[in-house]
């Protein structure tokens, strides 16, 4: 059986849904496997095409409907794709060796006749803040301009029917600011909630044919949490003390 989870992603492909996961508890040496189900996690098989690996702790996946991509990149700045429901995987080197990353936050999703990926880098030159965009899984990566230069922290994406909603979190000002998409990343409205001493350490969005909500998770500065929720795309916001453990 699986160990302790580190990231999960799904995603439907006709009539399956696939959930893939990266388990590190039951391997040697600190590193991971990729787990899949595609019988709604009844049962989870190890994938052995993937390997085991010193799996990032992200790992994100894409459908339109006909085709889908799971990807997961390693420490050591590849990125492994599947485009057969995870029972085979191909190691994507990035073209360039200096575009190497280790990433915070990835997400996938499907941009027309594409599947693009965008990342937050875990490290970043001062000049060069951006969000960073793939079009071609993984292997070459560019800035993501439209959203400007930030202290970014996260970034999350929902789908449906073919309505895609991007949603990013950073630390930069007095709390931090949620960035939001509905045009595949080419526009970017910001926000900044008010009560937010420390900043934003994770954001999630979930979106239907007729309603968004958008959670973000604030770190306060005595070290308690609370989550904030959106549910008219970021104008206003309502706080969710968490309990202390």
């Amino acid at each position: 059986m699986p160990g302790h989870w580190q990231s999960m992603t799904s995603f439907t492909q006709g009539k399956t849904t696939v959930y893939a996961a990266i388990s590190y508890l039951t391997e040697p040496n600190g590193k991971s496997a990729i787990y899949i189900s595609k019988d709604d996690g009844k049962t989870w098989n190890k994938s052995m095409s993937a390997g085991i690996r010193s799996w990032q702790n992200n790992i994100s996946s894409a459908s339109d409907g006909v085709n889908s991509i799971i990807i997961a990149p390693v420490s050591a700045g590849y990125i492994y794709t599947s485009t057969d429901l995870g029972d085979t995987w191909q190691s994507n080197e990035p073209v360039n060796s200096s575009t190497m990353q280790v990433w915070n936050s990835l997400v996938s999703f499907p941009d027309g006749n594409n599947i693009t990926e965008i990342a937050v880098p875990k490290e970043t030159a001062e000049s060069d803040r951006y969000l960073k965009i793939s079009r071609d899984a993984g292997m070459t990566w560019s800035p993501l301009s439209s959203a400007g230069q930030d202290s970014w922290s996260s970034i999350a994406s929902s789908t449906s029917s073919n309505h895609t909603v991007l949603a990013a979190a950073s630390l930069t000002g007095s709390g931090g600011t949620i960035y939001i998409s509905t045009d595949l990343g080419q526009t970017w409205s910001h926000y900044t909630p008010a009560s937010v001493p420390y900043g934003w350490e994770s954001i999630s969005v979930a979106t239907d044919n007729t309603r968004t909500v958008i959670a973000a998770i604030a770190k306060n500065r005595d070290g308690t949490a609370s989550v904030f929720t959106s549910s008219d795309l970021g104008t206003t916001w309502v706080e969710k003390p968490l309990p202390n453990s």
